[in-house]
């Protein structure tokens, strides 16, 4: 055989192998399967929401401590991943719940709020309650209140915290004005500080915790501005972008797989990466290891470390989520490739505590 003969054939078998297989060293094309279908997606995430809630973290027969349970979306395979992965143990689950079950390792999320030594918000300037006085954001420190993705002081447990503001809207009764946040942030009733970043904590008291929610498919809180605070302006509804421009929220829900998004947080700032899977169950620990479930989470690939809890998800200008956990950090607590991020999806959070975001046309 030629040798440009030889180098034809190699061309078409290595052709044929990216989407076949190779038998006695020749490819051999294979039809790729078809993407699920709606229908048959929705099976695949009411199957691992049933895994998954059969499976409580450390409180089941067989001993598994899921991590994840959702969907591959190209393929529609329930997936598993296990803090305690073991080739045993992912036999007996596919044993229970069938052999197509993918079973992997898995790190535990963990909650990304930011606990503190204690309250830096009693280190603040004094003075800087009077832009929400005035109404007016003369000078763009004291403007934070106005944001989305700028810091927020609370309690939670005994212990203080550092979360990010997730958008600005309106909850029942008077005063009606308030901010979103993750709901593992602080505690109900609890006082909130605002402030825009770390060194600079607004020295104010924001608002107290209305209602929240920290279960099922929802990790959201609402923190109702005091009434000294009604009177500021906060027409101008954006997320803070960590430069000199903020992004406007024109609208909230949705979300696809394949999305480029963004996440705002006090910690990292801006952050880029994909929504990879929708409707995602995980048990996330808090910092003593107290584990709590969540159900239908966003996953996705922007970096998000402790701070960011609360921080907006969103696309152009489209609210899609509130940053509740992660997983994949490396032993200094950074991101890496491998590290995933989930949200709990906007419209859930806002019904479920009983709060409206006021968009900007």
């Amino acid at each position: 055989m030629s040798l440009l003969r030889w180098k034809a054939l190699a061309l078409r078998a290595g052709a044929a192998a990216a989407t076949g297989i190779l038998l006695g060293g020749f490819a051999v094309a294979t039809t790729a399967a078809a993407a699920p279908d709606a229908t048959a997606l929705q099976a695949a995430y009411d199957r691992a929401q049933q895994i998954f809630g059969e499976l409580p973290y450390g409180k089941n027969a067989l001993g598994a401590r899921v991590a994840s349970s959702g969907v591959d979306p190209a393929d529609g395979a329930v997936t598993i991943t296990l803090a305690n992965y073991s080739d045993k143990l992912a036999g007996k689950l596919r044993d229970r719940y069938g052999a197509d079950l993918v079973v992997r390792p898995g790190e535990l999320p963990r909650l990304a709020r930011l606990r503190i030594s204690k309250s830096q918000a009693q280190l603040s300037r004094a003075d800087a309650v009077t832009p929400l006085l005035e109404g007016l954001c003369a000078n763009e420190t004291y403007c934070s209140p106005t944001r989305g993705g700028v810091l927020l002081e609370g309690q939670s447990g005994g212990s203080y915290y550092h979360c990010t503001a997730t958008v600005l809207g309106t909850v029942s009764g008077s005063p009606a004005n308030a901010t979103l946040t993750a709901g593992h942030c602080f505690d109900q009733s609890a006082p909130v500080y605002a402030g825009r970043s770390n060194p600079e904590i607004g020295g104010y008291q924001l608002g107290t915790v209305s209602s929240r929610r920290f279960s099922g498919n929802v990790d959201a809180e609402a923190i109702r501005w005091s009434t000294g605070n009604t009177a500021y302006n906060y027409l101008n509804n954006c997320v803070y972008i960590y430069s000199s421009d903020c992004r406007r929220i024109t609208g909230g829900g949705g979300g696809s797989v394949g999305m480029a998004v963004q996440k705002s947080g006090i910690t990292t700032g801006i952050t880029s990466g994909t929504l990879t899977r929708l409707n995602v169950s995980v048990n996330v620990a808090d910092e003593d290891g107290t584990v709590t479930q969540l159900t239908n989470q966003f996953e996705t690939t922007a970096c998000v470390i402790p701070g960011d809890s609360g921080g907006p998800l969103f696309s152009g200008g489209l609210l899609l989520g509130i940053s509740s956990s992660v997983g994949g950090l490396n032993s200094s607590g950074n991101c890496t490739s491998s590290t995933r991020s989930y949200f709990s999806t906007i419209n859930a959070s806002m019904q479920a505590v009983g709060f409206s975001a006021r968009y900007t046309p």
